[in-house]
């Protein structure tokens, strides 16, 4: 064992298992330039010894004269690792600047993290732009029982995707994932007695993870490039066909649960059909026993909550429209909040409720101007439903997009958002909304409360899924329309500085929930 001479204790270490690795001097090379925060870099030498021997204090080298395998070499960097956190890294990788403090960052207890995946061009060290996608997204291929994780190449392609930043998989390649060394400890990583020296550590990580209660990511603020080494540059050493066995056979255990011990508390099966649908799944018994179910299952209440003030021509627009998708995909409450209007909306909305089309309910407030946060909080508390759509004036929602929701909830999602300009049209889980203390009512104007609230939901973690913004349009309505009832004296440019100062505080501060010490959504 060779050690470095640094004495600051590391809050991330490196795990770098390599037998033959050409690259290896690079790839820390890479590690040491990139990293912002305080690392340390495991290289486990099974077998071999590099051409070059990093001086850097922070490389520690592991030296096995015989090779033991890929899972015993990483088993044995971990025991000696003095981080929070572990990151275990093919040997032939670069990585984005910051990886360190993104991942540490972004990662909690239990929870595993993956970078957005690249492809490196290791001649020129760089990565290679071949047109394809970034690898963010992959699925379990069930036309074999061997559970081989494969690009999910028509979901890498979907743009709207990129807004989401942390995203949860089910399947991912096993060149790198970062986890708390506790996490690590928990699961009994890795195993080698049943899975043998080398095979389906992924499968493992993310299995155990999800099967304990875990979350397993994609964390798209960070990267790396890992070199797909094909005919061209070879494993560089023989691996006979009865390693790939034990690990392929053992598992196949995971399909009847029988893969680990009593830390596993969720059936695999209930995780996958989260996931569904995947390419390969349509006639899997799993899949068609799901689609059965979801047709018996009681759906929740969904509340569509409109805070209005003065956009009675607007209401007038879409509520046709919300009839109709709240018919086709019932049970819907159409919740409207007047919010101290005066144009006659009141009058409007019980002409709907008298029609008795739709579960329409209406609450007045009576206000001087229009406090953005505060209208929408009590929209959220005037309804009744299981789940609230945070919507307004001026958006047509049909049965399409209430359906794609529901679609998600019964996966499991405890909130769904939409991409586009239709990011406020967030569909959460009461429970989950009030846990955050809703939107938080500093920001009195238009701006950015709903990426704020976008921003606590994903920090406090809960599953949540995209929907494609295909099932939503937008009535126009010019600029000044929209902003005359806020405050007076208060432009567009003025309410997005103070929006986006407010915001930027939040995020700065990790705020997890708003209005602290208040009561919010409060009636006069």
């Amino acid at each position: 064992m060779r050690w470095g001479r640094t004495t600051t204790m590391p809050r991330v270490s490196v795990i770098l298992p390599a037998r033959n690795e050409q690259f290896l001097p690079n790839t820390i090379d890479d590690l040491c330039k990139n990293a912002r925060g305080d690392i340390e870099i495991i290289a486990v030498l099974d077998g071999y010894w590099p051409e070059r021997i990093s001086d850097d204090p922070r490389v520690h080298y592991i030296h096995f004269t015989e090779p033991r395998g890929m899972r015993p070499a990483l088993n044995a960097g971990v025991e000696i690792a003095r981080g929070e956190f572990v990151m275990k890294l093919d040997a032939h990788c670069m990585v984005s600047e910051g990886f360190d403090v993104v991942l540490a960052g972004t990662c909690q207890e239990n929870w595993v993290c993956i970078p957005t995946r690249l492809r490196l061009d290791a001649e020129n060290w760089c990565i290679k732009d071949d047109g394809r996608d970034p690898i963010n997204y992959a699925f379990i291929d069930a036309r074999n029982d061997e559970l081989n994780g494969r690009e999910w190449i028509e979901k890498n392609a979907v743009r709207d995707l990129d807004a989401i930043r942390v995203d949860d998989l089910i399947a991912a390649q096993g060149s790198c994932y970062f986890m708390p060394k506790a996490h690590w400890q928990r699961l009994g990583l890795l195993d080698v007695e049943h899975y043998g020296t080398f095979r389906k550590d992924p499968q493992e990580v993310i299995f155990k993870t999800w099967t304990s209660g875990g979350r397993c990511v994609r964390v798209k603020d960070a990267w790396y490039a890992h070199l797909h080494k094909g005919k061209k540059w070879g494993r560089g050493y023989y691996m006979s066909r009865r390693v790939y066995e034990k690990g392929d056979e053992y598992v196949k255990r995971w399909w009847t649960d029988s893969a680990w011990d009593e830390r596993q508390t969720i059936p695999l099966r209930e995780i996958v059909t989260r996931f569904l649908p995947m390419p390969t799944w349509d006639d899997h018994p799993w899949a068609l026993e799901l689609q059965q179910q979801e047709g018996n299952v009681e759906q929740p209440t969904i509340s569509i909550c409109i805070p209005v003030m003065n956009r009675l021509a607007d209401l007038r627009q879409i509520m046709p429209h919300l009839i109709v998708a709240a018919n086709a995909s019932p049970p819907v409450e159409i919740c409207v909040v007047d919010y101290g209007s005066t144009d006659g909306l009141r009058a409007f909305v019980e002409s709907v409720q008298a029609s008795d089309m739709a579960n329409v309910s209406y609450r007045h407030y009576d206000a001087d101007y229009y406090r953005m946060a505060h209208a929408r909080n009590l929209s959220v508390k005037a309804s009744s439903g299981e789940y609230v759509l945070i919507s307004s004036a001026d958006i047509v929602i049909t049965a399409e997009y209430l359906d794609a929701i529901r679609a998600e909830i019964a996966k499991g999602a405890a909130w769904t958002q939409t991409t586009d300009r239709f990011v406020g049209c967030m569909c959460i889980q009461r429970s989950e909304f009030e846990a955050t203390g809703g939107f938080d009512e500093r920001f009195e104007f238009y701006g950015k409360e709903d990426r704020d609230l976008l921003a606590r939901l994903q920090r406090r973690g809960a599953r949540s899924a995209t929907v494609p913004s295909a099932g939503l349009s937008l009535i126009y309505t010019p600029w000044e329309k929209k902003l005359a009832n806020y405050a007076p004296g208060m432009g567009r440019l003025e309410m997005h500085r103070r929006s986006l100062a407010l915001y930027e505080e939040n995020c700065a501060a990790g705020v997890l929930v708003a209005n602290e010490g208040k009561e919010w959504g409060a009636w006069n």
